[in-house]
């Protein structure tokens, strides 16, 4: 009877090591968007330059009015982007450590067997 629960855990360790190689690349390419946005948030602030006399007051009536919304989604942005750095590290980090242990239990395995 303990092969059944032993080969149920070897199977959830392996279906767990192929879903962290996806979660890793959804994690980066969620990254990867992120600092896109901030980029374009960068550029449009950067880029409050009226193109006439008649929108130069709304641009800069808009721009004083959004700009504090700009910097808190900026400074959020780049909290939760630094937040994802941290847990991608986290994940590769347990990655590593499962693939360590469930090397370890297949040598274990093979010196008892």
């Amino acid at each position: 009877m303990t092969s059944v629960p032993s080969s149920v855990d070897a199977t959830s360790n392996l279906s767990a090591c192929s879903i962290f190689p996806q979660l890793h690349c959804i994690l980066q390419a969620n990254i990867f968007e992120r600092d896109n946005i901030l980029s374009m948030i960068k550029q449009l602030s950067a880029s409050d330059s009226p193109v006439s006399n008649a929108s130069t007051n709304r641009s800069i009536a808009g721009a004083s009015l959004s700009s504090p919304h700009i910097v808190s989604e900026k400074s959020l942005l780049d909290f939760a982007h630094e937040r994802e750095k941290k847990l991608i590290q986290d994940i590769t980090d347990l990655q590593w450590r499962l693939i360590c242990t469930l090397e370890e239990l297949r040598r274990l395995k093979a010196r008892n067997a």
